[in-house]
Formats: structure tokens, sequence, C-alpha cells
């Protein structure tokens, strides 16, 4: 070094090289009171990032919009076939139990009554036959699920729209629900 202060290029002003300086300075700030502190800091924003993940999750399961918003999705992607005509059928059945669920609360007095009891008696037998088809759609075999789909058709008479996209043979009234 000189006497103007002339610097070497790459020194501090001390004279030491500069990439010696900055790991000697971070190394200080690190002190093993800093160090643990940093890893208890990550350790718990990492577990509010997971339960934050979780709890979101869990609600978005749990939501009935978005499960017939997939259900939907299901029934759009799917191809043509059985897999796709249960998707529907789910569909059309929980669009016909919504459509009833609010024509019944305008229509109706409140408090029990015969209108209140039908509708919770349609309630129940709508949702043992969507686990009903909820299990035929999981079916591996695509001739099962074939069979399941006209032994369903066979319990019910024809009266939801799926029967209008039939032949003319098989839409409402006509009393041939099997298409």
């Amino acid at each position: 070094m000189g006497h103007g202060g002339d610097l070497v290029a790459g020194s501090s002003p001390a004279g030491v090289p500069v990439l010696e300086v900055v790991p000697s300075v971070l190394f200080g700030l690190l002190s093993p009171g800093v160090l643990i502190a940093l890893v208890v800091g990550v350790l718990v924003l990492t577990a509010a990032l997971v339960g934050v993940g979780w709890w979101a999750l869990r609600r978005l399961r749990r939501s009935a919009r978005v499960r017939v918003g997939l259900l939907r999705l299901r029934a759009d992607v799917l191809p043509a076939g059985p897999r796709r005509e249960v998707a529907t059928l789910r569909v059309d059945l929980r669009g016909h139990l919504d459509q009833t669920d609010r024509v019944l609360d305008v229509h109706t007095v409140p408090g029990p009554g015969p209108l209140k009891d039908l509708q919770s008696r349609l309630r129940a037998a709508a949702e043992d036959l969507d686990i009903q088809l909820r299990l035929l759609g999981d079916e591996p075999d695509d001739a099962s699920m074939v069979s399941g789909l006209r032994a369903l058709r066979e319990r019910a008479p024809c009266s939801t729209s799926s029967c209008a996209t039939r032949s003319p043979a098989s839409r409402p009234g006509s009393g041939n629900c099997t298409g």
C-alpha cells in the first residue's frame, strides 16, 4: 500500500482481501443465539404454513359448492359411457333436489307439516340414491356398472331430465325408462 490510501483491487481499507472479510463478518453476526432464533423462526413459519394449508384443504373438501363443482366437471370431462352417465345422474339428482328444496321452502308454512315430512323423506331417499350412484361410479368394471345402472332404472320410474336425451319412447310419462 502506498501513501495516498491507494487500495489494491479487491481488498478492504485494512488491506485484507474482500473475500476474507465478508465471511468473517457474516459468521460474526451468526452467533449461536442468532442461529437458534433463526432456526426456530423457520420452524414456526413452516408449521404455520402447513397448518394454514391443512385448514384450507379441509374447508375445501367439506365445501358443498366445491363438491358439486367437481362433480359437474367430472360429468363434463369424462368420455361418453357409463361413468359419465353416473356422474350426470348425480349432477341431475343434486340439481333436482336443490330445486325441490327451494320450491318447498317458498311454498310451505313454518313448522311441522306434511310438506316438511315429505321434504325430509325425499332428501333421505336422494342421499341413499347418491351413495349408490357414487359407489357405482367407483366400480372398476364397466359391465357391472352397466348392470347396476339397469337395476337402478328398474327401481325408479323415469322422471328426471336425463331421460329427455334418450329416445322418445323413454321420455317421462311413457313408462319406459330403459331407453
